[in-house]
């Protein structure tokens, strides 16, 4: 690709951009050069100061060495200092992006995405591939990371661990699976629902650890049509009953 234009301001031999100065003036305070105050007040007082870090935070998105994410993310947190009413936001979303690509960019994800490329995408995606994938643990970590809804990735972690322990191990308990699963999904989301998680059990073959996996269930009236389904008549019905519910009975 074309290098981006924030890049070229920046990087250019020569460039008097007031991004690069930035970055001039926060290497130059690492170094210990008092004039690196001078030079960062002078772009200051030319009220370029909050495009200038845009520059630096756009530049920083766009590059893959980790090295130069981090030299450009930190002239942007130089120049934040020096302005005391910008808004931060932009600093941290910038961050938490490229923590997420600079993760799904390893050789054992191989997933190398521009910043481009998973804006386009979106993060809601870019779980659902890891997902399907079987990177639960990635993409819960991301959803965590983006507070993004995660009942998605923990239903598919369940489905594929109930095929898994029926396949490698067909003689486990009913019980022991649907322990593994109640403590794995309840450690992460309190209000899951339980019914896709139940339906994968019933299409292995599993239809006693569905039942008991949709007892974990708490809205009876997404209970009493899967039961219905499955051919459990008495059991939905009781649950029907329980519930009080006149248009379940």
């Amino acid at each position: 690709q074309r290098v981006p234009l924030s890049t070229v301001m920046i990087r250019r031999v020569g460039s008097t951009e007031p991004a690069a100065l930035i970055k001039d003036a926060m290497e130059a305070f690492e170094n210990g050069d008092p004039e690196s105050d001078v030079n960062i007040r002078s772009i200051a007082d030319t009220n370029q100061l909050g495009e200038a870090i845009s520059t630096c935070i756009e530049s920083a998105s766009t590059e893959f060495d980790i090295g130069r994410q981090q030299e450009l993310l930190k002239a942007a947190s130089y120049g934040k200092a020096f302005c005391s009413d910008l808004d931060p936001q932009e600093f941290v979303d910038a961050a938490k992006k490229l923590r997420v690509l600079n993760e799904v960019r390893k050789a054992d994800i191989g997933m190398p995405l521009t910043a481009a490329q998973y804006n386009l995408l979106t993060p809601e995606v870019l779980i659902g591939r890891l997902t399907l994938r079987n990177r639960h643990f990635l993409a819960l970590r991301i959803c965590d990371l983006l507070q993004l809804r995660n009942e998605g990735v923990l239903v598919h972690w369940a489905a594929e661990k109930i095929k898994k322990l029926t396949s490698v191990q067909p003689s486990m308990e009913d019980e022991k699976i649907a322990a593994v699963i109640r403590d794995k999904l309840l450690a992460y989301n309190n209000d899951l629902s339980f019914l896709e998680v139940a339906a994968a059990a019933y299409r292995m073959g599993r239809r006693n650890l569905a039942t008991m996996i949709l007892n974990l269930e708490a809205h009876t009236a997404d209970q009493v049509p899967l039961l219905l389904s499955m051919g459990e008549e008495e059991l939905a019905l009781h649950k029907a009953v329980y519930s009080e519910d006149t248009d379940l009975v």
